[in-house]
């Protein structure tokens, strides 16, 4: 979802657009995978006088109304996204990077499972945890370097 069709929706549902909260969606357009404390930063280069509060309020705000989604990597911080569609995750265990995957292998039978059981799906998402290509390079290099003392 692009900026300005955002920016619709908000206002569709009924709420005013303020400085702040134009700022806070803008941000969301451009960065994906983002925590409450990298918005409050890069707001606070342009608008000193916003509140962490205020960000925070905002976030609840918009994960209330759908328009995004709370991410939890397992790394102690909660991230956020734009609601755009469905997609799942491989994350870094390491530095916490995460790659978006678009197609979803459990479509069918999570579909299956659940006509069966009579259960309505509202949302799944699937994290695979690992380690990225740039960590596992990292990895391989201090071996490389651990088995050159020995030797």
């Amino acid at each position: 979802m692009n900026f300005q069709n955002l920016i619709k929706e908000f206002k569709k549902k009924g709420y005013k657009l303020t400085p702040q909260r134009r700022i806070i969606l803008e941000i969301l357009s451009e960065e994906k995978h983002i925590s409450a404390e990298e918005i409050y930063e890069r707001i606070r280069s342009s608008q000193p006088n916003v509140s962490f509060g205020t960000v925070y309020r905002n976030l609840n705000i918009l994960l209330e109304l759908g328009l995004i989604k709370q991410l939890d990597f397992k790394d102690g911080r909660t991230r956020f996204e734009l609601n755009e569609g469905h997609h799942h995750h491989l994350i870094c265990l390491n530095c916490g990077s995460a790659v978006e995957i678009q197609s979803c292998p459990f479509s069918s039978e999570v579909q299956k499972a659940a006509i069966s059981q009579n259960f309505s799906i509202k949302s799944h998402s699937f994290k695979v945890y690992g380690y990225c290509r740039n960590c596992n390079y990292k990895k391989e290099k201090k071996g490389d370097r651990k088995g050159e003392q020995r030797n």
